[in-house]
């Protein structure tokens, strides 16, 4: 079966609100429902927090002693935590220390933390003038090496603030303020940003200022960027806090675009709505354009010229104009190379395997092998690895990115295999590292691992209501649609269970994507990813019986609103295919 029940409720009969939450193991409703500010922890319990204040302070003060310009290097990393970990942090010492001189190092690809390219740039720029300080935000805590050969060799001092996992535990060469390594600091799902905010918090308090909050916009966007757990009692309460006052000019400008009413403006419209257009810069975009999103997040809003209409436009619209840009580009490229890939996937028998492993030429832009591996595993209902050979490290480099429908822990299970060097990032997102020798042995290894784990096919799909065909209506899906402002990463939209007959001929598919949809019960059927199953029944006309997982949903456009089910994922039962004058009368009876 595709699914499982968590509980036996009744949709008609139960209350929606206290069934999901009881689903999601969320025993406090009201801490849930309206975040506090007790709910945030203080500062203090960061392990190096004060250290690292008073590192700060001995650096900044020494600029005033010796009437001089202070010089701190600052790496921004390559995602949307780290822009805006960045962007905050210099925005505050800008406003604040004007003695103070940021050198901003941007990498040229998605690389994260301090790269040796980095170590080479930072060791010029302090032949040329010492540099006092180097900070790295939502990077560098397990960079030992960069960290020795910068600190140690050239007596660059070193702050980290970060929230990824320590791969060795706490550094001797750099002071790392870390929740990770904070054994008082219950909260492991607060990101990069989140830990620079506390850090600009402490400031605050040392120096007698109040300025922290006022990017508490930022933090929240950075959070929800980095699919930071909300139901995290401190991160739900900064992140709905940050929502409640947008202040930035560019995140005001791409959701006035994007989504269009600031009364929407929640987690999961972010999170599909605006954050994928700002990635789509830091993959695809060019580095002045990457330099402007990051100083759009800095608040930066001079007037500009548009180069093709030559109208006057500010920084924040002309970066939401290039995110918007860039995004569609990326979607080009995408649907280029998965193209391509689908010819080896059916060349090589690849889709045989439990987990897709593609090997792509070195030429290949590593920097879309997240964005292709996600959209290939959602086609096929399966872990993807994108490889690409790099002749400098002699091993194959790429991105994991996972599948619910198989396993929720695909970076432990691989990790089980003691195959790959490195494997670092979330469970069903992260980059790896794997010898040759190791590839060779790697699909053998993972097929045995399935089956001693007993984890062979698909894994069922954890569902809150069972909906009879005459349950699904319009009325219901406005009801839920009320607390769509609740769900995010960690309290995930309730999702739903229906069996309905379909006919393939009443399905569109959109000619850009493989984006599917059709109606039923005047609600429109939507899945993103089309199954491959269900694209090749289309082609000859079936009438086929689904049991379909997904959401509901509504979406308004031009002042129109239109009930949508959001399809997770389809079973396929019984089918009967339509011969030639069934199909006529098909197309006489329905109108495209």
């Amino acid at each position: 079966m595709l699914y499982r029940l968590i509980s036996t409720s009744n949709i008609v009969t139960d209350d929606f609100l206290e069934v999901i939450l009881g689903n999601r193991g969320i025993t406090d409703k009201e801490r849930f429902l309206e975040p506090k500010a007790s709910d945030e922890i203080h500062y203090s319990n960061l392990h190096n927090i004060k250290e690292a204040v008073a590192l700060f302070k001995e650096i900044e003060n020494r600029g005033r002693v010796e009437v001089r310009k202070i010089r701190v290097a600052l790496i921004i990393d390559s995602d949307i935590d780290g822009n805006t970990s960045s962007a905050i942090l210099a925005s505050y010492i800008e406003n604040l220390f004007p003695h103070i001189e940021l050198i901003f190092l941007f990498h040229e690809g998605k690389q994260h933390g301090i790269t040796e390219d980095k170590v080479k740039e930072i060791v010029e720029l302090n032949k040329e003038t010492a540099l006092d300080l180097l900070i790295v935000a939502d990077a560098g805590t397990s960079d030992y090496r960069q960290q020795y050969l910068i600190s140690e060799k050239h007596e660059i001092p070193i702050l980290i603030l970060d929230h990824h996992e320590a791969e060795n535990g706490e550094s001797e060469f750099a002071l790392v303020v870390n929740n990770q390594l904070s054994d008082n600091y219950p909260n492991k799902a607060l990101s990069g940003v989140g830990i620079v905010y506390k850090f600009l918090q402490a400031l605050d308090d040392e120096y007698g200022y109040m300025e922290a909050e006022e990017y508490l916009d930022l933090v929240a966007l950075g959070n929800i960027a980095d699919s930071m757990d909300l139901t995290s009692p401190e991160t739900r309460y900064l992140v709905y806090e940050g929502l409640k006052d947008i202040r930035n000019g560019f995140l005001k400008e791409i959701i006035l675009k994007q989504i269009g009413d600031f009364k929407r403006v929640y987690p999961h419209t972010l999170a599909f709505g605006v954050i994928p257009k700002m990635n789509g810069i830091i993959r695809v975009g060019k580095p002045e354009e990457k330099i402007d999103l990051f100083n759009a997040f800095r608040g930066f809003e001079q007037a500009t010229v548009n180069p093709r209409s030559k109208k006057s436009e500010t920084l924040p619209q002309k970066v939401t104009r290039q995110c918007v840009n860039a995004h569609k580009r990326q979607k080009t490229m995408r649907e280029k190379w998965v193209v391509k890939i689908r010819e080896q996937i059916v060349e090589k028998n690849l889709h045989e395997n439990a987990f897709l492993l593609i090997e792509l030429e070195e030429s290949f832009d590593r920097d879309l092998s997240g964005y292709l591996a996600g959209a290939l595993a959602g086609e096929y209902r399966k872990p993807v690895l994108m490889l690409v050979w790099d002749s400098k490290i002699e091993r194959f480099s790429g991105s994991l990115r996972g599948y619910d429908g198989t396993m929720k822990n695909t970076k432990d299970f691989l990790e089980g295999l003691n195959l790959f060097d490195y494997l670092g990032g979330h469970q069903n997102a992260c980059g790896f590292k794997i010898s040759r020798d190791s590839l060779f042995s790697l699909n053998g290894a993972i097929n045995s691992a399935l089956e001693e784990q007993n984890l062979t096919g698909h894994q069922k799909i954890d569902v809150d209501f069972y909906l009879e065909d005459g349950q699904l209506t319009t009325e219901l899906v406005n009801k839920v649609f009320e607390y769509e402002y609740l769900w995010g990463k960690g309290a995930r939209k309730p999702l739903f269970a229906i069996d309905i007959e379909v006919d393939t001929n009443r399905i569109k598919k959109s000619s850009s994507s493989n984006m599917i949809e059709w109606y039923h019960n005047n609600i429109k059927f939507l899945q993103f990813t089309c199954d491959r199953r269900l694209l090749d029944l289309m082609e000859d006309g079936h009438i086929v019986n689904l049991t379909i997982v997904g959401s509901l949903s509504v979406n308004y456009f031009l002042g129109k609103s239109t009930p949508q089910f959001i399809i997770e994922d389809i079973a396929i039962g019984e089918k009967t295919e339509l011969t030639p004058i069934e199909e006529v009368k098909v197309d006489d009876l329905f109108n495209w």
